[in-house]
């Protein structure tokens, strides 16, 4: 089973970072004039670097095979039913991911153990659009955990293009998943906002179930902001709302600031304020 063909369900984890950015359209507000402090402001600049996070995540998954007998492997064409692992079918199973048919090239270097993923204006899973760029990947896979250390330069995904460094590990324990991915990231948001971002989160999932978890943290500048956000707790299922006790804090690390975003399982999260104010945000999904 190819992990991102825990089909298109994960695209919500995308949407739901993405609660308070509904409320702007794309912002060429320059950086002098951004009040550092605006709650709103806060909250939106830190959904968006998570979904810029959040799509990084998802694209690595879809580079990834797993088997319910827990192996772990770089995705190829024995997860389409064609046999044992050959080098040649070293991203056969990707390509598989992406529409229209043909948008991905891969390259594989078995000397080096690299597979070089090209895009063009691809569809994936997981909401993945408009994804365009290469991808290298060095692959290792010792004692159960496959590691793989990734580079992308203007890589294009929903809006965003990005410089990305990341390292992911992955692990399976029976039909359990877990990825590590730590990076670093460079570039412009879907609204056109500069940012330069480190991030290290855990996404957990089971073989077979269409829930995911989320936990970690990540900062940097957005425009003139400098982030921390953590996201705590968050669990979803399918197009189901986050289970109750997820958080996404957002910090303005110059002021202190501190904004909220909390999920009680509805389809209305609270966003609260620095001054401890509380608003409802509606969102994405069915309660």
């Amino acid at each position: 089973m190819v992990v991102s063909g825990l089909p298109r369900w994960l695209a919500v984890v995308a949407a739901s970072l993405l609660v308070v950015t509904a409320c702007r359209k794309k912002d060429d507000t320059p950086d002098d004039l951004v009040v550092a402090d605006d709650p709103l402001a806060m909250a939106e600049d830190g959904s968006d670097a998570n979904t810029v996070e959040t799509n990084g995540q998802l694209l690595t998954s879809t580079l990834v095979a797993t088997s319910t007998s827990g192996s772990l492997s770089v995705a190829s064409a024995s997860d389409l039913g064609f046999g044992d692992l050959r080098t040649q079918e070293v991203g056969d199973g990707t390509k598989a991911l992406y529409f229209p048919r043909g948008c991905v090239d891969v390259v594989h270097d078995a000397t080096t153990k690299t597979a070089t993923y090209t895009f063009a204006g691809c569809t994936g899973p997981s909401g993945l659009a408009r994804v365009r760029g290469t991808v290298r990947a060095t692959y290792a896979a010792e004692g159960g955990v496959l590691v793989l250390d990734l580079t992308a330069d203007d890589l294009q995904i929903s809006g965003a293009t990005l410089d990305v460094h990341a390292r992911a590990e992955i692990t399976a324990e029976g039909v359990a998943r877990t990825m590590r991915w730590k990076a670093e990231i460079a570039g412009q948001t879907a609204r056109g906002r500069e940012l330069t971002r480190t991030s290290d989160k855990t996404l957990k999932w089971t073989v077979g179930e269409r829930c995911l978890a989320v936990e970690g943290t990540s900062e940097g500048k957005i425009r003139s902001r400098n982030l921390r956000t953590v996201v705590s707790d968050y669990r979803r299922c399918q197009r189901g709302c986050p289970e109750d006790g997820g958080v996404i804090t957002t910090t303005n690390l110059d002021s202190g600031k501190v904004v909220e975003i909390r999920f009680d399982g509805t389809d209305e999260a609270t966003f609260v304020g620095p001054n401890g104010t509380e608003t409802a945000l509606p969102l994405l999904c069915s309660g």
